[in-house]
């Protein structure tokens, strides 16, 4: 059983419904924002450390001052010079660009299939065919590359669904990012989890012929001998040696780095990206605080006899602050819960948008406590003021208005 404060807040929610259910809407419009804004953030983070925990490497060899892989150029001469040093097992060079293609025209499309005016980015890697990189694939459909390849390819899970949902397809049919006259065999379809399932896999000189890349690379991929038998507790070894080594070959043009070291490069952006993702969902959901305020507010301001009579049958201060708080509770709490179908739906409005899956593992359950609770502290905040004010009315002016 309820008590009467409980019972009385309970109670009044449903007294104004078209006001609660506005005060609803803009909690779950403001909560939805910050759980699909976190999500999409996250998901990016997410995918950015699980692309560096596919690559082959011990040892990233970039340019100095590049944002990404993408925006590496290094001169291809560097990857003898790196994989003739005394500690380096191999050195692997990759091409990492990203190419807008008009999808209506990257593939020719089947009798009854769909036609699609469509534009899509895909991130291109150009890997060498005998390369480590190739062999963590996990072939999902198809085979892999023939020996000798050239213009042949293997793309992500996603983009085969993107490829095939757009033009309706069962099968896919050779790609055609060099115009009619040329194709790129499609030899299979591969996994990983992470951000390269929205790539494109080609063989490193038909990457290099096609991104304008001749004689340049994006990145060299180092393993360093006895990299996973270092001293402490089989820990890595200790790679400064070898590090300083390729620094000193050509300082203004590539650095080598840790994964880790290259994934604190992105530091400063990602957290630029998440104090961005904050304010905005932040201003959303004040909105609705607000909304909540303005609720409460006027409930209070209508039930100021109601209210007085309460007092002077002997309700306490504690029993009215009580009885607002839940109902403000009450609204927020219901917004919270609608917000998370709604932030859901926003991600697949993005992942339409985007043609990718901004969050390939899923949103995580804590977002979705964060958003609940973020929306509970709202409410409670928008019925602060109220409450206070309504334990603060006088029962005798206030039955003064009978």
């Amino acid at each position: 059983m309820l008590n009467g404060p409980t019972k009385y807040g309970a109670t009044n929610v449903l007294r104004r419904k078209a006001r609660s259910l506005f005060s609803v809407a803009g909690i779950a419009i403001g909560i939805s924002a910050v759980i699909s804004l976190i999500a999409i953030s996250s998901g990016l983070l997410t995918a950015v450390r699980t692309l560096l925990s596919e690559l082959p490497a011990d040892l990233l060899v970039v340019a100095p001052h590049a944002a990404g892989l993408e925006g590496s150029t290094l001169p291809e001469e560097l990857v003898p010079q790196i994989a003739s040093l005394r500690d380096v097992e191999s050195a692997e060079p990759m091409i990492m660009r990203l190419q807008n293609f008009p999808v209506g025209r990257l593939v020719k499309p089947l009798p009854g299939s769909r036609e699609s005016e469509a534009s899509a980015v895909f991130a291109i890697f150009g890997v060498q065919l005998d390369g480590e990189f190739v062999e963590r694939f996990e072939i999902v459909e198809g085979q892999g590359f023939s020996d000798g390849a050239t213009d042949e390819v293997m793309i992500g899970s996603q983009i085969a669904r993107r490829l095939k949902n757009q033009f309706g397809l069962e099968e896919l049919p050779p790609l055609l990012p060099h115009g009619p006259n040329r194709a790129w065999e499609v030899r299979g379809v591969f996994r990983t989890g992470g951000i390269a399932d929205t790539a494109i896999v080609v063989p490193y000189e038909t990457a290099q012929e096609f991104t304008g890349m001749r004689e340049q690379t994006s990145a060299v991929l180092v393993r360093v001998k006895d990299a996973g038998t270092g001293p402490m507790f089989g820990g890595p070894a200790d790679l400064t040696g070898t590090i300083s080594t390729i620094n000193g070959m050509d300082p203004q043009t590539a650095v080598a780095l840790e994964p880790g070291e290259f994934l604190d490069r992105f530091g400063d952006d990602l957290e630029n990206l998440q104090r961005l993702v904050w304010s905005i969902g932040l201003i959303a959901a004040l909105a609705g605080a607000v909304g909540v305020l303005n609720t409460m507010m006027s409930n209070v301001h209508e039930r100021t006899r109601e209210i007085g009579l309460l007092l002077a049958v002997g309700w306490t201060r504690t029993h009215m602050i009580g009885a607002v708080l839940v109902e403000g509770l009450i609204i927020s709490l219901a917004g919270g819960l609608l917000a998370i179908p709604l932030g859901i739906g926003l991600v697949e409005a993005a992942s339409w948008l985007m043609q990718v899956d901004p969050v390939p593992q899923g949103i995580h359950p804590q977002v979705y406590v964060l958003g609940l609770s973020l929306s509970l502290l709202l409410g409670l905040l928008g019925s602060l003021l109220p409450a206070w004010r309504a334990s603060r009315l006088s029962p005798v002016e206030a039955l003064r208005e009978i």
